[in-house]
């Protein structure tokens, strides 16, 4: 609505018009009561506003509305880089992305996240989080048959790839007893298998049938290495 648009344009307005960099800053920069009240309210407002937009798009689902979430969220991580939610919002953030499929973005975030604030309540779904998004932006099985071709020697792997190797070492790394290390374990066997990387593929299935030898990836490991 017309309204909704206003207030949106009057937001980011004040948002930029009062900040640090800003004349108003610059004049009153040496009454730091008033800087401080005057972040911690731009903080909320635009806080507050990101997070109703994000409600809202899930609701409705339409990309006009998680793209205006999503520049909410960029204006928040921008102006606010240093707030005490700033982890949280670096999170939703990156639901927000995966949600709009884009993937490597939203792993990008995630992993901001478990950085940022390795305590913290957003942690542990963070470092699986951005597994899942960037397990997302790899090639699909036929692209890397297409890729790999009739080659026996090891193939590189590609960036996404190799993003998705690093993000999947750090889960089974830092969450050894999580009941989802498995299918983590498998995955990265199964890529290195699929570009010929076949010393370090039969390490990952062996691993996979010796630790967890009543799980699903098991059998599959096991017929993996019989192959």
């Amino acid at each position: 609505s017309n309204n909704q648009k206003v207030y949106r344009q009057e937001l980011f307005t004040w948002i930029d018009e009062y900040g640090p960099g800003s004349p108003w800053y610059e004049a009153n920069k040496s009454n730091t009561k008033l800087t401080e009240e005057a972040y911690t309210l731009r903080e909320s407002a635009l806080r507050t506003y990101a997070l109703s937009l994000h409600r809202n798009a899930q609701n409705s689902n339409k990309k006009a509305d998680l793209q205006q979430a999503s520049q909410a969220y960029l204006l928040y991580i921008n102006k606010f880089p240093d707030s005490p939610r700033i982890t949280e919002m670096h999170y939703f953030y990156g639901e927000l992305l995966y949600a709009i499929g884009e993937y490597k973005a939203a792993g990008s975030q995630y992993q901001i996240v478990a950085e940022k604030d390795p305590k913290g309540k957003y942690f542990e779904p963070s470092v699986l989080n951005s597994v899942l998004a960037l397990e997302k932006s790899i090639k699909s099985e036929e692209e890397i048959k297409k890729a790999v071709g009739d080659k026996l020697e090891p193939v590189p792997f590609s960036e996404a790839e190799a993003a998705f190797m690093a993000a999947a070492d750090k889960y089974v790394a830092t969450f050894p007893r999580s009941e989802k290390t498995v299918d983590v374990k498998f995955k990265m066997g199964r890529l290195h298998y699929a570009y010929n990387h076949f010393d370090d593929a039969l390490a990952a299935f062996k691993d996979v049938v010796a630790k967890y030898p009543k799980t699903q990836s098991a059998v599959f490991s096991a017929n993996l290495i019989l192959d």
